[in-house]
This record gives C-alpha cells, sequence and structure tokens, in this order.
C-alpha cells in the first residue's frame, strides 16, 4: 500500500514538472480564451504576473498584423480539432509582451473536459520557442 502511495506521488510530482517545465496554454476551442497558461509559457511571452492571460483571446499572443487571419484558422481547426502540429510549412510566430517577436513551434491536443453544463471542448498547446544558437569559440 506504502509503495503504490509512493507511487502516485512521485507521478503527480512528475506531471507537475511536466506542466510547470514545458510552455502550455490550454485554451477553450469555441471562443479562443485562453482557461489555463502554465508559468513557463508566461514567462516566454514576457508576463510576470502569474494568471494575467487567463480570459484574453489566444491571439494576445501572436503579432496584430496576424491575429485576424489566426482567428480564422482557429475557427475552421475547431471544426475538426486533431492532435497536430499548428502551421506545418509556415514560420509560426509569437509576441512577447514588449513587442519584440520569435519563432515558436506550436503542437496541438483537442480535449473535452467537464461535463454537462460545465463541458467545454479545449485544446492543449505545447509551445516550442525556437532560437538561434551562434557557434563559440574558445581561444
Amino acid at each position: 500500500m506504502l509503495s503504490a502511495l509512493q507511487g502516485m506521488i512521485e507521478v503527480d510530482a512528475a506531471k507537475d514538472l511536466m506542466w510547470e517545465g514545458v510552455p502550455c496554454v490550454l485554451m477553450d476551442l469555441d471562443s479562443g480564451e485562453i482557461l489555463l497558461i502554465n508559468r513557463a509559457a508566461e514567462q516566454l511571452y514576457g508576463y510576470a504576473m502569474p494568471g494575467e492571460l487567463i480570459g484574453l483571446p489566444i491571439e494576445q499572443l501572436i503579432p496584430p498584423r496576424l491575429r485576424e487571419r489566426h482567428v480564422e484558422h482557429r475557427v475552421r481547426y475547431a471544426a475538426t480539432p486533431t492532435q497536430r502540429a499548428m502551421g506545418e510549412g509556415y514560420q509560426l510566430t509569437g509576441q512577447h509582451r514588449d513587442g519584440h517577436e520569435f519563432p515558436v513551434l506550436v503542437a496541438l491536443y483537442p480535449k473535452v473536459i467537464g461535463s454537462g453544463a460545465m463541458r467545454r471542448r479545449c485544446t492543449l498547446a505545447v509551445l516550442t520557442p525556437l532560437t538561434v544558437h551562434h557557434p563559440t569559440t574558445t581561444p
């Protein structure tokens, strides 16, 4: 019994590590509203106050020039949500709170959560920032 409890604790710790270690956003699929965002994603986008993005549209995280098009893509995706990489063949761009843009990969994972009146169609967006690494030389 004790080892089963320890196993559950370890699984919970691993889930916490996964949730906090990889930038993720849970979005309401129908409205585009941010339902949850983890600390790693908030930091990636430059938001210091935890929960500051909750309730805002997911388009808050992309450059203004791309927002209208993103809404169109999101609505099409909502019609037949599937687990997939977002924007295949395109360079996706995120926008930091300070205005600078950065390339990002996004994987989408649709899920229905809740039941009855609380039922919501959601998508978990897992974000991978792309950075340019410059080779270093040693003297």
